[in-house]
């Protein structure tokens, strides 16, 4: 199914509740919650792993200054260089999904778009069936019926999807 992460009003990404095979329901989670801890990370830093160092938003840090001699020998000068930004030190604040696969879902509409993408190739079967079973090409088995059945379904669900995608 690829990649579907959703953005909330708050801004942030997360992976929503799927449904497998077996009927079980997967958990839905954050898109920057790891998975597990890599030890030789922890280890390497000498944290602990429930406290991850976070950078304070509109702080800056001064880079080492260097040394300037003037006209006075001896008397050294400080001159301090450029401030480094946090933007400049970790980067801009794109969603992963987008910087790993451009064409992701990250929006909602992206979610709706794609979903109505997916009942519009459904029905497109159903008719092509309908059609092979109305030239007498194919014979009918008991699943290509109840599939059939199911097309007022999906058009319902074409025509609510549609009207999700107008009110955002």
């Amino acid at each position: 199914m690829g990649d579907v992460r959703i953005k909330n009003k708050e801004g942030e990404t997360f992976i929503p509740a799927t449904r497998r095979a077996d009927g079980t329901w997967r958990k839905a989670r954050k898109d920057e919650q790891p998975k597990y801890d890599i030890k030789a990370r922890l280890n390497k830093t000498g944290l602990p792993s429930t406290s991850i160092p976070t950078p304070t938003p509109n702080r800056t840090y001064y880079s080492a200054q260097k040394t300037v001699y003037g006209a006075n020998f001896g008397a050294p000068v400080f001159v301090p260089k450029p401030l480094i930004n946090e933007e400049m030190m970790i980067g801009p604040q794109i969603p992963v999904a987008f910087i790993d696969k451009p064409n992701a879902c990250i929006t909602v509409r992206d979610q709706y778009e794609k979903q109505l993408f997916s009942i519009r190739r459904k029905i497109e079967d159903i008719q092509q069936l309908v059609d092979k079973i109305d030239k007498g090409l194919l014979i009918p088995q008991p699943n290509q019926l109840e599939k059939i059945k199911r097309r007022p379904i999906l058009e319902l669900q074409v025509s609510e999807l549609l009207d999700k995608i107008e009110k955002l």
